[in-house]
C-alpha cells in the first residue's frame, strides 16, 4: 500500500517535530553515566554492537555530543517508518501526531538519545521491528517478518534482553501463516535472521577481544543470591567449603537487609528496597572475600559466583519466584519513590530503622526520595498499564487457538495490542529473573504502549460500528 505525498510530508513533518523537541527539552540523563565508559573502553563485559558503533562514530571524527545527534537521527527514521506502518494499518494522522508528542515529551525515554548509553540504538532498532512485526500481520509478507528477525538478532547483540521478545517472533508465524510456504519453512525463515544477527554480535566480539565473552551473569546471579540466602543452607561439591564459608559471611551481610527487605511497612517499599539492595549486592558486596576464596580453591571467581548462586537458588525456588515477581511489579512501578505515600513511608522507614541502609552504603538520596506531582501521575498510570497489558498477553492466546480472529479490522487491531502486549509482559518478566528491575529497562517498551494504547481504541471503534450497523431483515416468505 502506498502512501499519497501528503502522508510522506506528514511523516517527516512529525520526524522534524521529535527530533526538534529533543534537543530544545533539556535532557534528563546526562551525556555520561556510570555505564558509558565501558562502552567507551569496549568492555569485554558489553556486547560488541553498541561498542562498535561508538567506535565507527569516533573514527569519522565525532565527538560525543556528536554521536548522540547521530542516534536520534537514526532514531527519527526508525519512527518515520513506523509511522508509515501505522498509517497504511490506517491508523488517523492526528493519532499518531499524539503518540509522537508523547513520545518526545516523556523526557525519560527521549532523553535517552542524548547520553553514550545503548537505549538509544536499541529503541530504534525494536521500533523498526514493530513496524515490520504490523507489516507482517497486515499482509503475511515473509520479508517482512524476516526484516523484524535480523533486527531482533541486532538487538539481542546490544542487549541481552532482547530474549525476552524471541517467543514472540516465532508465535507470529502460527497466528498469520504464509500462504506462499509451509508452516515449517516460515520458521526457517523467521528464526535464521536472529541467528545472523547474534553471530554477527560474537563474531565482532572475538575479532576484537580474541575470546569468548566474559558474562555479567556471575554478578547478577550472585545478587540473587544474597537476596536469597537462608542460615539453614548447606552447600556440596569439590568446593564445599568454601561455598559454606562464603554463604556464612554472605548471610552476615545480607540477611539483616533481608529482613528490612521482609519488614517494610508496604508493598511498593518492598519493591523499592529489593531493587536497591540486589543492585547493591552485585559488585560490592564482599567481594575480597570471594577472591581469595577462590584464589585458595583454584578455580575462577566466577565460577565460584555461579556455583554459589545455582545453589542458594536450587534450595529456595520459592523465594526466587517471590523476588521475581516483586521485580515484575517494579518493572511497572516508574516514578513510585516520587509517589507521595511512598517517599513519606520509605523515609520514615529508613529513619525508624538502621539496618535499611546497610551502614551507609545505600545512598540517602535513595531512602529519602522527594514526593512529586510527576510521581502522583506517572507511578499510579504506569501500574495500570502494566496491568492492562498483563491481561491483553492473556488475550493473544485467543490468536493463538483462533488465528482466523484477526481476519476483521477490530480483531487486527486487537491482534496487534495483544501481540506487543505479551510482548512487553515477557521482555519484562526475563529481566526480572535474571536482574533487578529499573525505569531505564521498561522504557525500551514505551513505544510499544503507545502502538498499544491506539490500537486498542480503534478496535472498539470498530467493534462499536460493527453493532451500530442494522441487521438484515429475514423474509418470512
Amino acid at each position: 500500500m502506498s502512501l499519497t505525498r501528503s502522508a510522506l510530508l506528514f511523516v517527516a513533518a512529525c520526524a522534524i517535530f521529535y527530533v526538534v523537541a529533543v534537543l530544545v527539552v533539556p535532557s534528563y540523563t546526562p551525556l555520561i553515566e556510570p555505564d558509558s565508559e565501558a562502552y567507551i573502553a569496549f568492555s569485554p563485559f558489553r556486547p560488541a554492537y553498541y561498542p562498535a558503533f561508538l567506535a565507527l562514530c569516533r573514527t569519522l571524527g565525532f565527538d560525543l555530543i556528536a554521536v548522540t545527534w547521530v542516534q536520534l537521527g537514526l532514531f527519527a527514521l526508525a519512527l518515520s517508518y513506523l509511522l508509515i506502518a501505522l498509517l497504511r494499518s490506517g491508523v488517523p494522522k492526528v493519532w499518531l501526531a499524539v503518540m509522537v508528542a508523547a513520545m518526545a515529551g516523556n523526557i525519560l525515554f527521549s532523553s535517552f538519545h542524548r547520553s553514550i548509553l545503548s537505549e538509544s540504538i536499541y529503541f530504534s532498532l525494536s521500533v523498526m521491528a514493530v513496524a515490520l512485526w504490523i507489516d507482517y500481520f497486515r499482509t503475511a509478507r515473509l520479508s517482512y517478518l524476516a526484516g523484524a528477525g535480523l533486527l531482533l538478532g541486532l538487538v539481542l547483540g546490544i542487549r541481552l534482553a532482547g530474549l525476552g521478545l524471541l517467543p514472540m517472533h516465532v508465535l507470529a508465524v502460527w497466528v498469520r501463516r504464509p500462504k506462499s510456504v509451509p508452516l515449517w519453512m516460515a520458521l526457517v525463515i523467521a528464526l535464521l535472521p536472529p541467528l545472523i544477527g547474534v553471530a554477527g554480535e560474537r563474531a565482532l566480539y572475538y575479532a576484537v577481544h580474541r575470546s569468548g565473552s566474559i558474562s555479567q551473569a556471575q554478578y547478577l546471579l550472585f545478587a540473587k543470591a544474597a537476596m536469597l540466602i537462608r542460615p539453614e543452607m548447606t552447600f556440596t561439591g569439590p568446593h564445599a567449603t568454601a561455598l559454606n564459608e562464603l554463604g556464612r559471611q554472605l548471610l552476615d551481610v545480607y540477611g539483616p537487609v533481608q529482613a528490612a527487605v521482609a519488614g517494610a511497612p508496604s508493598l511498593p517499599v518492598r519493591v523499592q528496597l529489593s531493587a536497591i539492595y540486589e543492585g547493591l549486592a552485585q559488585y560490592s558486596i564482599i567481594s575480597d572475600e570471594i577472591e581469595r576464596a577462590a584464589a585458595r580453591a583454584g578455580i575462577s571467581s566466577a565460577s565460584l559466583r555461579v556455583e554459589l548462586a545455582k545453589q542458594v537458588i536450587s534450595q529456595n525456588v520459592r523465594g526466587y519466584i517471590v523476588l521475581t515477581l516483586i521485580n515484575e511489579i517494579g518493572q511497572w512501578s516508574i516514578a513510585a519513590q516520587n509517589f507521595p505515600s511512598v517517599a513519606h513511608t520509605l523515609s520514615d522507614y529508613a529513619d525508624a530503622n538502621a539496618t535499611v541502609s546497610v551502614g551507609g552504603r545505600v545512598p540517602a538520596v535513595l531512602l529519602h526520595p522527594k514526593a512529586s506531582l510527576a510521581g502522583l501521575i506517572v507511578y499510579p498510570s504506569f501500574l495500570a498499564v502494566g496491568v492492562l497489558t498483563l491481561l491483553l498477553a492473556f488475550g493473544f492466546l485467543l490468536f493463538v487457538v483462533r488465528p482466523s480472529l484477526a481476519r476483521t479490522p477490530a480483531g487486527f487491531y486487537l491482534l496487534i495490542a495483544t501481540f506487543l502486549s505479551a510482548m512487553c509482559q515477557g521482555y519484562t518478566l526475563f529481566i526480572s529473573l535474571v536482574n533487578e528491575w529499573t525505569p531505564r529497562f521498561l522504557m525500551a517498551v514505551f513505544p510499544h504502549l503507545e502502538v498499544i494504547g491506539i490500537c486498542l481504541v480503534l478496535s472498539f471503534l470498530h467493534w462499536r460500528r460493527l453493532m451500530r450497523r442494522p441487521m438484515p431483515m429475514k423474509s418470512t416468505l
